[in-house]
């Protein structure tokens, strides 16, 4: 594929990210990085599905790029981070797998349903799994613990006479 068509893609994310943040009521500041992060992301899906030729892994990355940027324009943004995962996912979730396999649920395509669906299954599995997944190990890479100044208060053990 050429270059045109990844660009044109990723102009479709931006666009389609952007308006369904403002559906959302996402705030301004974080809406454009939010469209980059969900373009990018759908980009790299193409790029590692084109060369790797797997479907799954090309969603497993793009999918955890999502993630980890989301967080971290969260920390540099201070704002949610959901604010900027779910726009962030929108070109990523498997809407044409869910329609068919609806369509084969009512044209009574049983075998169709199945595969289709279980590969839409997995898809949004996927998703929901590397992003959790990546929220909760940034939110112990990300903690705050407290400085405690040393004292010699702090420090000092208590009298051997107290202790029952």
């Amino acid at each position: 594929m050429s270059l045109l068509y990844y660009l044109r893609d990723f102009v479709a994310c931006v666009a389609a990210v952007y308006f369904y943040g403002r559906l959302m009521a996402v705030p301004y500041k974080p809406l454009l990085w939010a469209s980059l992060n969900g373009a990018v992301a759908y980009v790299a899906y193409r790029l590692i599905y084109l060369l790797a030729g797997h479907e799954l892994l090309g969603y497993l990355v793009a999918s955890f790029l999502v993630a980890v940027s989301s967080e971290v324009l969260a920390r540099l943004l201070k704002k949610p981070a959901t604010i900027f995962v779910l726009p962030g996912i929108i070109p990523l979730v498997p809407g044409v797998g869910l329609y068919r396999t609806m369509l084969c649920l009512v044209q009574n395509d049983l075998g169709g349903f199945v595969s289709v669906g279980v590969r839409t299954l997995f898809i949004s599995g996927i998703i929901a799994v590397t992003v959790a997944v990546t929220n909760a190990a940034a939110r112990n890479f990300f903690v705050r613990r407290p400085v405690v100044p040393p004292s010699a208060e702090h420090n000092r053990m208590p009298p051997q006479d107290k202790i029952l």
